[in-house]
């Protein structure tokens, strides 16, 4: 009796390591960065949008890579958004009082993926407030559109290069 109760204990031990395992090898990041311009343009306190290029998600390789494919993925998350300003290079985020980022993609609606209100005007850096959602529709698909919502706290008289770096949890299963 005492065997088969060791016995049971090894096997249980080594199957939740098995799936721990598993789950390791099934769970992978994909980061992309985007680069946007921001033209001097607008006023104070007033809310306005800057969409960018199309995102190149660079899926289908990075699934590949992972062993998985689109159809497999059952769930990918945004883990981290952070923004900065690449110049020009003395420039804080002293001009804007808040930020909304929102996604879409062919066939799918615009949903907001990330925001920030009450920015430190001495920040060069800004890591966005993220929103718990699936992204797969989004993810899954070779692009994506960003659409970065400003309200303004100054005028500025410069344009603004930003970057946009994300890093995308990715749920799947095996090929």
């Amino acid at each position: 009796m005492k065997k088969t109760g060791i016995a049971l204990v090894i096997g249980f031990f080594l199957f939740s390591q098995s799936c721990d395992e598993v789950d390791e090898l099934l769970t992978f990041t994909i980061k992309n960065q985007k680069e946007f311009e921001i033209e001097n343009q607008f006023g104070v306190d007033t809310p306005f949008v800057v969409p960018t290029p199309d995102v190149n998600s660079q899926s289908s390789q990075t699934f590949e890579s992972n062993n998985t494919a689109a159809s497999l993925v059952n769930e990918i998350t945004l883990e981290k958004l952070e923004l900065s300003i690449v110049s020009p290079d003395d420039f804080t985020f002293s001009f804007l009082k808040s930020i909304e980022i929102y996604i879409s993609a062919d066939n799918e609606d615009r949903v907001m993926i990330a925001s920030k209100e009450n920015i430190p005007e001495d920040a060069t850096v800004v890591d966005m407030d993220t929103q718990a959602q699936n992204l797969r529709p989004y993810l899954i698909q070779e692009t994506y559109d960003l659409d970065f919502e400003f309200v303004t706290r100054e005028a500025f008289s410069q344009d603004i290069t930003m970057s946009a770096d994300m890093e995308y949890k990715v749920k799947a299963d095996p090929l």
